[in-house]
């Protein structure tokens, strides 16, 4: 629940307000000490993100590009070779070697076939959930620090 700027209790509602030049978000009963601004729209509430584990999921290697222009070259063949083996386009190829492109789930088996690779590995994935976040100490409001200075005197 928010709260008054000047005296610091806590309302549901809230007025912007300036008093001497400041621009306040203060109580109804506090609005009455300045000139009125505006009616404060509720802000949505502090959320908190939890992390949980989700399935295990397949995904594409780091360094695949690598790994297939290595392959490749310990076979002896051109790239135009590859995509003939593989009824690929070359440009794809090239892209792929170069990392310009990850190659498609149908690609990719194609490549693991041909290599006797794995371009794809099993990876556990966690999942974001949002969740309301405990309310923090607020900032200091006006009557506070009244209180501190009648504290040290």
């Amino acid at each position: 629940m928010p709260e008054c700027e000047i005296c610091g209790k806590k309302t549901d509602e809230l007025y912007t307000v300036e008093i001497e030049r400041a621009i306040l978000q203060v109580c109804k009963k506090c609005s009455k000490t300045g000139r009125f601004i505006a009616k404060v729209k509720e802000k949505p509430k502090p959320r908190e993100i939890i992390v949980t584990n989700e399935q295990p999921q397949e995904e594409l290697i780091d360094n695949y590009d690598k790994l297939i222009s290595k392959k490749r070259k310990e076979m002896n063949l051109t790239q135009e070779e590859l995509a003939k083996k593989i009824n690929e386009q070359l440009t794809t190829i090239k892209k792929i070697e170069n990392a310009q492109l990850h190659p498609t789930e149908k690609t990719a088996k194609k490549l693991e076939k041909l290599f006797n690779i794995k371009l794809y590995q099993i990876i556990k994935r966690q999942s974001i959930e949002e969740i309301e976040k405990p309310k923090q100490q607020q900032a200091l409001t006006l009557a506070d620090v009244v209180k501190i200075k009648k504290k040290k005197e």
